[in-house]
């Protein structure tokens, strides 16, 4: 999947699992991604993942949410966008989120954004499946 063109850069800011709302597009799966810890947080670690993606031709960072060690959830690329760091197949329909680990507080609050996103899911009664999750 291509993610070339003019970089992006959005409003990253620190949510809390209750701020998922449902995106317009149609979402068939949610993808936890594990990365190496890092001592950055919050907005910072996403303006340096920004930033890296940048240097690597991307539009920016790749990811729906980015959780630091200390367990705060961060949004990156907007939700209405495609996650390029996904298969091409998967992509389309999917949402990413990158967990910075190991640490409890990071897989906590990886899984309470799970149980908010689920719940507005099955409000709308979309089947969404969950991958990479511990719970």
């Amino acid at each position: 999947m291509s993610d070339s063109g003019p970089p992006k850069h959005w409003p990253f800011q620190v949510v809390e699992p209750c701020d998922f709302k449902m995106p317009e597009r149609r979402i068939t799966s949610v993808y936890l991604n594990l990365a190496p810890p890092s001592e950055l947080l919050k907005e910072a670690l996403v303006e340096s993942i920004n930033e890296l993606a940048l240097t690597y031709g991307w539009q920016g960072v790749t990811c729906h949410y980015i959780i630091d060690v200390e367990g705060n959830i961060c949004t990156g690329r907007p939700l209405e966008e495609i996650c390029t760091s996904l298969e091409a197949k998967i992509a389309p329909t999917a949402i990413s989120v990158l967990g910075r680990f190991p640490s409890e507080k990071s897989m906590e609050s990886a899984n309470q954004l799970r149980a908010a996103m689920e719940e507005v899911f099955k409000l709308a009664n979309r089947d969404v499946s969950f991958h990479g999750f511990n719970t």
